[in-house]
């Protein structure tokens, strides 16, 4: 055999046994952030060296396809499809699914609109096939914490798109209300309105999601996928007030501070 195609089979069989290998994922997703909103992407006024650091030895990516907004770019990220295709086309997560047999496109506009304007689906479907889905199929342990809106009842819950352990509240887009409970979020019922309900309880049962993962996690020799979508300063008006209160009151504090405009 020849010293090059010893090297090449050499090559491939590294490879193969490089890329075989299930390596944890965890995915931020950065809502509301500008392109040029850290530091390694030009940006003079946030500081942010933790990314900076992190993407000197990462791998980085300059062209892509960009919709922004909330719930599409989430839809896009786990289906790996156009937001047209979807049918997800604007941040509506939050407002109830409509009926069955709905169809994007009307059959007639108003008399002064200039083109047919598709509405866009309020949830990801049930039968798409999610990066989670995928990823648990192959071996992995998922997680979805934080903000999830691709869908306001249960049917449409990241329970039910791969994902083992979710912490999460419905209706609202954002946070729950506060960063600190009482959270006022119900374990069941119909969301809507005031009426609040998911996974994130109050007091330390609050933690139960991410804590059950991680037991999960330590229970498994198993890979592990963690979508992590934070959404606390949606609502940073609030913090100062929920600060001054537990200081008043004399509780301990523990103290997440997140440098960068949103991590949702």
């Amino acid at each position: 055999m020849k010293p090059a195609r010893i090297l090449f089979t050499a090559i491939c069989l590294w490879s193969a046994h490089a890329y075989s290998s299930q390596p944890n994922v965890v995915l931020f997703l950065a809502d509301d952030m500008g392109w040029m909103d850290s530091g390694i992407y030009g940006s003079t006024y946030y500081e942010t060296p933790n990314i900076d650091r992190f993407a000197k030895r990462a791998m980085r990516f300059t062209n892509a396809y960009s919709q922004p907004l909330c719930s599409p770019t989430r839809a896009s990220i786990l289906t790996g499809q156009y937001s047209a295709r979807h049918g997800i086309t604007s941040a509506t997560g939050h407002i109830a699914p409509q009926a069955e047999g709905f169809t994007a496109l009307p059959k007639a506009a108003a008399p002064n609109a200039p083109m047919l304007l598709p509405e866009s689906k309020n949830f990801l479907d049930p039968t798409q096939i999610t990066l989670a889905e995928t990823l648990k199929n192959s071996g992995y342990r998922t997680a979805h914490i934080g903000k999830w809106h691709l869908g306001l009842t249960q049917p449409h819950w990241p329970e039910q798109q791969g994902f083992d352990v979710a912490f999460h509240c419905h209706p609202d887009p954002g946070p729950p209300g506060e960063y600190f409970s009482p959270y006022g979020v119900n374990a069941e019922g119909k969301p809507g309105g005031k009426n609040k309900v998911g996974t994130i309880t109050d007091g330390p049962a609050g933690l139960g999601a991410s804590l059950n993962f991680a037991a999960l996690i330590a229970a498994s020799d198993a890979p592990y996928f963690a979508c992590c979508d934070q959404d606390d300063v949606w609502h940073k008006g609030k913090l100062s007030a929920s600060l001054a209160a537990l200081q008043a009151s004399g509780a301990p504090l523990r103290i997440a501070v997140h440098p960068l405009p949103f991590i949702p």
